[in-house]
């Protein structure tokens, strides 16, 4: 199996420790560790690590590597992982005390990681303490340069070279430096990573992964996702107007900051660059900036001040699912603002929503209403009688799959077929996707994948093959899932997944 077939993207935008090899820089975040290829100018898959309690939000984390990057050392409270960069192993020690620093072997057989006292931490993880004399030399082991060093003050005493697109400028809480004064590395708190030459007074913001950690919502791109973010399992946190835009090869990612006129986005849908927003205080059209353009903070237009859950790209507008009906917000077109809108008469809360040319599905806890001729005049009616409680919607050739209390099921026009899913294994469904080819279910303990032609049904894997350590909190709780070819995005309350497909669709 390729090592990059299951790969989980967590939150980097506080980075309390960097490390820069020749090739390769490194990037510690809350959720492991973000590897930028120097030569390539573009990120690698991240190596996930259990940071997040470790005191990152404070910046007790150290990091070094060797000369050429393929081994980075981090410690943090007592632990010392130690992460093969071209393998993508992990191996964790245990020691004494608090790490105060790390030094490396050029060669980058060893490091040696001062508590009260230095111990010497190898490749696969051995440990042992080191008495005064056996320390080596300076001139075997990597330079280090902290805050005192001049191109390190330099940098960090010019606010203007941690600021971002959007114009906000972010605290500077790691450093470190390559080769030359003109190469160095600012870790922030809430920002990413920024390279800095401070002998031209210039900066560039790599930003990776996500900014809270858990996802809410997903839309897809032309080559990625939009994800709606919040904030981490048990912080109860909700981040108004967080969302980030990341490419299926992983190697570009972009913070985007919303006003917070809907509040807290739940749902999103996409057209273009118009992305519409649902959120807790109601709906609306935003238009995301372009590659070429800055991600100046930007402002829902066209908003729809109704408690709102759910939403859709169909051809007219946005469909959106609020608390009593649908409402479609057009597309913005050129300078005008598009027709009016419309809603529908009234309905039970609406939960989820599917649509094909000018018929719309509306799945609620009474049923699944269907709305016919884009501008209904008269009352909606049941699609099917009992079934209640419909918490997501997904086309499927010939029919609509329905998630509901009793499990997922197939509607077609003249048939309901229950699908034998084993929904224990998922939890309740929280989240349904389909392509020609196959059904994706996501639930509260994870995800499967339906062959649509065979039935037959594939546990959908969340995390890398020889992942250790304890589940994430979280992990397994899926909001969210977008198809594309080739790979599946999952969006959970611990992160982004993306699961690459095989050829009949299902999961590699």
């Amino acid at each position: 199996a390729s090592r990059d077939a299951v790969v989980r993207v967590g939150a980097y935008a506080i980075v309390p420790a960097v490390a820069v090899s020749q090739s390769r820089a490194f990037a510690v975040g809350e959720d492991g560790v973000a590897v930028y290829d120097r030569g390539a100018r573009r990120w690698l898959p991240p190596i996930p690590l259990a940071l997040r309690d470790l005191a990152v939000r404070v910046g007790r984390v150290s990091a070094a590597t060797n000369l050429i990057g393929d081994v980075v050392w981090v410690a943090s409270q007592g632990r010392v992982f130690v992460v093969g960069t071209n393998l993508r192993s992990v191996f964790a020690t245990p020691f004494i005390g608090e790490a105060r620093a790390i030094r490396v072997e050029r060669g980058g057989a060893n490091a040696y990681v001062l508590t009260d006292r230095w111990w010497q931490v190898g490749t696969t993880g051995d440990a042992r303490p080191v008495a005064p004399g056996e320390m080596p030399p300076d001139a075997l082991l990597m330079p280090t340069a902290g805050a005192s060093d001049p191109a390190i003050r330099r940098a960090i005493d010019d606010p203007l070279l941690t600021r971002d697109e959007a114009l906000r400028t972010w605290p500077v809480i790691s450093a470190a430096r390559g080769a030359t004064s003109s190469d160095v590395w600012l870790g922030t708190a809430g920002g990413g990573v920024f390279h800095v030459d401070p002998d031209f007074h210039r900066s560039e913001q790599l930003a990776f992964g996500l900014r809270e950690g858990g996802v809410l919502a997903l839309a897809r791109t032309a080559d990625g996702i939009v994800a709606a973010e919040y904030g981490p399992v048990g912080a109860g946190v909700m981040a108004p107007g967080v969302v980030t835009e990341g490419s299926d090869d992983l190697t570009r990612w972009r913070w985007h900051a919303l006003s917070e006129q809907v509040g807290a986005v739940r749902s999103l849908a996409l057209r273009g660059r118009s992305l519409c927003v649902v959120g807790e205080n109601g709906a609306g059209i935003v238009e995301l900036p372009s590659s070429a353009t800055p991600a100046l903070p930007a402002t829902v237009v066209h908003v729809v001040a109704l408690p709102a859950f759910t939403a859709m790209a169909a051809r007219d507008g946005c469909v959106v699912g609020t608390l009593n009906g649908v409402t479609v917000i057009p597309w913005p077109r050129g300078d005008a603002a598009g027709d009016s809108l419309w809603t529908s008469s009234a309905l039970p809360a609406v939960n989820a929503l599917a649509a094909a040319g000018d018929t719309i599905w509306a799945g609620t806890r009474d049923g699944v209403y269907t709305l016919v001729g884009g501008r209904p005049t008269g009352p909606a009616r049941s699609a099917v009688a009992g079934w209640w409680n419909v918490t997501a919607l997904a086309l499927v050739p010939g029919g609509l799959a329905v998630a509901g209390r009793d499990g997922v099921s197939i509607l077609s026009s003249a048939t309901v077929e229950r699908i034998a899913v084993p929904v224990a294994s998922v939890g309740n469904v929280r989240a349904l996707a389909a392509d020609d080819r196959t059904l994706w279910v996501g639930g509260e303990h994870g995800a499967l994948a339906i062959d649509l032609a065979t039935r037959g049904v594939a546990p959908v894997p969340l995390e890398a093959a020889g992942v250790t350590g304890p589940p994430l909190p979280g992990g397994d709780f899926v909001n969210a899932i977008v198809l594309a070819p080739g790979v599946a995005w999952i969006g959970t309350a611990a992160g982004l997944v993306r699961v690459r497909r095989g050829a009949d669709g299902l999961p590699r």
